[in-house]
């Protein structure tokens, strides 16, 4: 099964290279955002990690100016993610794709962005409740399943045209069924990332490095794990797969 979910990906891919290289830039721009604003954040396998334990010390302005940029961000993140999920569901049921890119970033964007706002929510919650706690090591943990929903979720919205209560429970159902197979997809881009990123930053300053990487990470490596996990949705379906 692991075959042919990579093997429809690498198809999916080659076929709509443009329009997904063109809704990939969404992923750049919104990982360079949080940085732009000085947002307490920090870089790790490049990717943009807000530091829950600074927010109480920011003022009411600096809020309302982090609040802002990750919005930003956010849109343009459920813009990408709903685009390239809407071209693979194009490919796959034989319509045209520019149509339905437009009628889908319509129908789904929004769901998608309150679904990144309270999945935000939920994360800082409950890393400053485990810091409390004294239980921080779990956190990973927590991150690690939430990711999987956030990627799932967002695709059940769009492949099966549906609320997000009724995603949850099919992203659920997703999640189980292909378990392990999004577990070793997940740690050998992981593994992938930190080998580009600790390979830059031998070679390059640190600046060129962390920006250089957030452009290979909008444009490709994010891409790749979305078209992946998409596939990975759809194989619960016998008749596609």
């Amino acid at each position: 099964m692991l075959g042919n979910i990579l093997m429809h990906t690498a198809e999916s891919y080659s076929k709509n290279f443009i329009y997904i290289t063109f809704f990939s830039i969404a992923f750049f721009i919104a990982l360079i955002i949080p940085m732009l604003i000085s947002a307490p954040t920090y870089v790790a396998l490049g990717a943009i990690y807000l530091r829950t334990g600074s927010i109480p010390a920011l003022g009411y302005s600096e809020i309302l100016v982090l609040a802002a940029g990750f919005l930003g961000s956010y849109i343009l993140l459920a813009t990408g993610l709903v685009a390239i999920s809407v071209v693979v569901k194009a490919q796959r049921t034989l319509k045209k794709v520019s149509e339905e890119v437009v009628k889908g970033l319509q129908r789904y964007v929004l769901n998608v962005l309150w679904l990144y706002v309270a999945v935000t929510l939920f994360l800082i919650a409950a890393a400053m409740l485990l810091y409390e706690l004294g239980a921080q090591f779990i956190f990973p943990v927590v991150q690690i399943i939430t990711g999987m929903y956030v990627l799932m979720v967002p695709i059940a919205i769009v492949i099966d045209d549906i609320d997000v209560i009724k995603a949850f429970g099919r992203a659920t159902s997703a999640i189980t069924a292909r378990a392990i197979d999004l577990t070793a997809m997940m740690i050998c881009l992981l593994l992938l990332m930190a080998l580009v990123y600790g390979i830059m930053l031998i070679l390059l300053p640190h600046t060129i490095a962390v920006y250089l990487y957030l452009l290979i990470n909008g444009l490709a490596l994010s891409p790749i794990l979305i078209m992946v996990s998409i596939h990975t949705y759809l194989s619960k379906y016998p008749v596609i797969y």
